[in-house]
């Protein structure tokens, strides 16, 4: 066959297998975070292959996240120390949490038995919504309680359109996220899919800890169980009507990334 006419019939299946299946990329999303009145800090997500490295302003500590694996890691350079949370692990953690409560539960009822008596209806009814908050955290306190409403709002930070989504609680506006979609990032399937699985193994992890605490007051969100498509570009916490920044995104690069970013010392895994 001649080489230009098989040359003309391969390029359609070349441009084809392209559109079907993304050439692999790396991507990083640099964020400022605003926790304090002392200034910005950096908050840098890089992902590979299914790892993330996480970046605290410039920490000496290196944070990875296995996605297939569903372990997190945070290595103390300085020492060697490894900290490591996963499914094992956390399910422990929360194991020794409950009983801690539970403990505090009979003291707090203990104490309440004996003030019973001498108590208003009203201080009852409070008493009662302590004990059930202790006893039954996912069902009680004021995390129950948030509503996600997707708004007609839209925004463009860093020439990047973005969703914006009230989170309500009480029917009070307490947080504002805007969410870009994965095309608006232009960032690759896996990319994305990686850095929304960080999201969802980091409010698990948050929550499922401070609800064996006991501790309903947060107002974190599991994107996906909300139906909040994309990443956060922004984050504004509102207390007392005042809005404040928590987080902004400040770039977002898919430059090729060097494996040994991702490399754990010492071969831990």
């Amino acid at each position: 066959m001649d080489y230009g006419v098989a040359m003309k019939q391969l390029m359609p299946l070349l441009f084809l297998y392209f559109i079907v299946f993304d050439a692999p990329a790396d991507v990083t999303l640099s964020y400022k975070t605003f926790i304090d009145k002392n200034g910005s800090q950096n908050l840098t997500y890089s992902v590979k292959n299914g790892i993330l490295r996480l970046t605290e302003n410039q920490s000496e500590r290196i944070n990875l996240y296995n996605q297939s694996k569903q372990i997190f890691l945070s290595i103390d350079q300085k020492n060697a120390n490894i900290s490591r949370i996963d499914k094992n692990i956390l399910n422990k953690r929360i194991e020794q949490l409950n009983q801690q409560r539970l403990s505090k539960l009979a003291e707090v009822e203990t104490g309440l038995n004996k003030k019973l008596q001498d108590m208003s209806d009203k201080e009852k009814e409070i008493a009662t919504e302590l004990v059930n908050q202790l006893k039954y955290p996912e069902f009680y306190g004021a995390h129950t309680q948030i509503k996600v409403i997707k708004t007609a709002q839209t925004k463009t930070i860093n020439e990047i359109t973005c969703d914006v989504y009230d989170i309500k609680r009480n029917d009070s506006l307490v947080k504002q996220v805007c969410m870009a979609s994965r095309k608006s990032l232009g960032i690759s399937p896996g990319d994305y899919e990686a850095l929304r699985d960080f999201h969802r193994f980091n409010y698990n992890t948050q929550t499922r800890l401070m609800l064996a605490m006991g501790k309903t007051d947060f107002i974190e969100i599991d994107y996906q169980m909300e139906n909040m498509d994309g990443l956060p570009l922004e984050i504004i916490t509102i207390s007392d009507n005042k809005p404040t920044v928590e987080l902004l995104i400040d770039s977002i690069t898919t430059k090729r990334l060097d494996q040994a970013y991702f490399d754990i010392p010492n071969s831990q895994n």
